[in-house]
């Protein structure tokens, strides 16, 4: 009876320990999720000024974000007038990082996941305040 009663405990703080350590932190302004292969939404609109919380929500996927483009599985740094400049920021697995901040106009940082040739692209739509 008590190895059992010890083994659902041990197994109850088990399950509790993973739900917590999956949980990511979403608490930054704007928040845009990705997954192991792209933006989980592919535009956002926020106003002059303000950031982005870019959260990767997978635990084993890394993610390098940067300006630019993707064509043909090959990168195109480029940057638009609105954007800032976003130079290879590392997004480690269940982790996030916020870029920014963006002036009026459009932006589309590109991503690309660790070891692969697609993420992405986010078009950021920024209006005046």
């Amino acid at each position: 009876m008590r190895k059992k009663l010890f083994a659902m405990l041990g197994l109850s703080c088990i399950i509790a320990v993973l739900l917590v350590a999956c949980g990511s932190d979403s608490n930054g302004p704007n928040p845009v999720h990705m997954n192991a292969g792209n933006f989980v939404q592919n535009s956002i609109t926020i106003k002059k000024g303000e950031s982005i919380t870019l959260i990767n929500d997978n635990l084993f996927v890394a993610h390098t974000i940067a300006n630019g483009t993707w064509e043909n599985s090959t990168t195109h740094t480029a940057r638009e007038a609105s954007a800032p400049e976003i130079n290879d920021v590392k997004i480690d697995g269940n982790s996030s990082a916020t870029v920014g901040p963006f002036r009026e106009g459009r932006a589309a940082p590109r991503g690309a996941a660790a070891g692969r040739k697609l993420c992405g692209k986010l078009s950021v739509s920024v209006y005046p305040r």
